[in-house]
C-alpha cells in the first residue's frame, strides 16, 4: 500500500465481520481534506493509485475496507498506536464500513455485463474468485 503514489501511510488490521475475518486498511493520504470523518470519495486519484497497487497482492491480502485518517496515532516511541487503531476499529458500527469498502471493479462493464445477460452472480464471482463456487 505505501508503494501506490498518493499514500504517506498506512496499516492493516484484522476485523470480524459476522463471524469472518477481514482486513481493514487504515491509510494516510498525502492530500489533506477539511472534513472530519472523510472517505475513499474524497481521495478519487489516491484510490485509483492504491487500487491498482493492491492489484498486485493475492486476493486473501487485498484490505475489503480502507478508512482514510489525517494522522495515524502514534505511541511516545514514534511507533503507530495498534491498540488505538482497533478501538476505533471497535467502535465504528459495522455497517457504516460500507463507506470504506474499495470496490475493485475495472469498469461500469464489469457491473453491467452480468446484469444485461441476466446472470446472478455471487459477490465471490464477482471479485474474481470462483473456487468457492465450484471452479478451480
Amino acid at each position: 500500500m505505501l508503494k501506490a503514489s498518493g499514500v504517506r501511510d498506512a496499516v492493516a488490521v484484522i476485523v470480524d465481520s459476522s463471524g469472518k475475518a477481514q482486513i481493514l486498511a487504515f491509510v494516510v493520504f498525502e492530500h489533506k481534506v477539511s472534513t472530519i470523518q472523510p472517505t475513499l470519495a474524497e481521495f478519487p486519484d489516491e484510490s485509483t493509485s492504491l487500487r491498482e497497487a493492491l492489484r498486485r497482492l493475492a486476493h486473501y491480502m487485498v484490505p475489503k475496507y480502507v478508512v482514510p485518517l489525517e494522522a495515524m496515532p502514534k505511541l511516545p516511541s514514534g511507533k503507530t498506536n495498534r491498540k488505538e487503531l482497533q478501538a476505533m476499529v471497535k467502535s465504528m458500527p459495522f455497517n457504516d464500513l460500507s463507506q470504506y469498502n474499495l470496490d475493485y471493479s475495472n469498469s461500469e462493464v464489469e457491473m453491467i455485463l452480468p446484469v444485461a445477460w441476466g446472470l446472478n452472480l455471487p459477490q465471490k464471482m464477482r471479485d474474481g474468485s470462483c473456487s468457492g463456487s465450484g471452479g478451480r
